[in-house]
């Protein structure tokens, strides 16, 4: 479970490394890069807690990290 904790948060890097792009083109529709980055952050985080069924404390605890 380490590993693949590891490989979601490194996912998690990469998806904002290349969010300028989308970012451009939602600001264009209203969005800020703050709400762009926290919308992806909650998509992920959800993502990430449904695959490794993850309850809602363990996932904040995760996110900590």
């Amino acid at each position: 479970m380490t590993r693949l904790l590891v490989i979601h948060l490194v996912a998690i890097g990469v998806a904002l490394a290349v969010l300028p792009a989308p970012v451009l083109a939602q600001q264009r529709q209203g969005l800020s890069r703050e709400q762009m980055e926290q919308r992806i952050r909650a998509r992920f985080g959800e993502q990430v807690r449904r695959e490794l069924g993850l309850s809602a404390e363990q996932l904040e605890a995760v996110q900590q990290v």
